[in-house]
């Protein structure tokens, strides 16, 4: 890109043909656009424009403070993350022995009270009675009989006046 000095008389006054750099993001599209009114607002007056370019300048060094600060802090953030990361890793991997140093206790108790019952002739006693259960029974018959199937009444097509009359069946509708 071409380096733009103050000494180009070819440099654009028109503020959609300025060479701004290429801002995929659109973080400074409002800062360009206020930039340029307040240009717009100097009238040619050279005390606006002092404090036009001072603020440009004060902007300027806010960006470089800022910058530093920014990086600073996403350091650290990038620190902090892998260092809750890594007292994760550490504290499940302390969690897995102490379940496996129990699971093991467990286990040889159980061994030693497996081995204490072989050494006993005891042998437990029966919690519950074991009862035989008989078959079930077939369901018994009804003692009355059941009432006929009624089936509701049709209603006829062609009544026996009509039929006796010569008179076809009535029309749909």
């Amino acid at each position: 890109m071409k380096e733009i000095t103050t000494d180009d008389q070819d440099f654009p006054t028109n503020a959609e043909k300025l060479p701004w750099p290429q801002d995929i993001s659109g973080i400074t599209a409002r800062l360009r656009r206020e930039g340029c009114r307040s240009i717009g607002r100097m009238k040619g007056n050279d005390d606006a424009f002092e404090v036009v370019m001072g603020t440009l300048r004060v902007l300027a060094k806010h960006a470089t403070a800022k910058l530093t600060q920014q990086k600073k802090h996403t350091k650290n953030l990038k620190a902090n993350a892998i260092e809750r990361r890594d007292r994760s890793l550490a504290m499940k991997a302390g969690d897995r022995r102490l379940k496996l140093a129990n699971i093991k206790k467990e286990m040889e108790h159980l061994q030693r009270q497996r081995v204490a019952l072989q050494q006993s002739s005891l042998t437990p006693a029966p919690i519950h009675e074991v009862k035989n259960l008989s078959a079930p029974q077939p369901p018994k018959a009804p003692e009355a009989p059941m009432p006929p199937n009624v089936q509701p009444k049709t209603r006829t097509l062609q009544t026996a006046v009509a039929k006796s009359a010569g008179l076809g069946l009535p029309k749909r509708g």
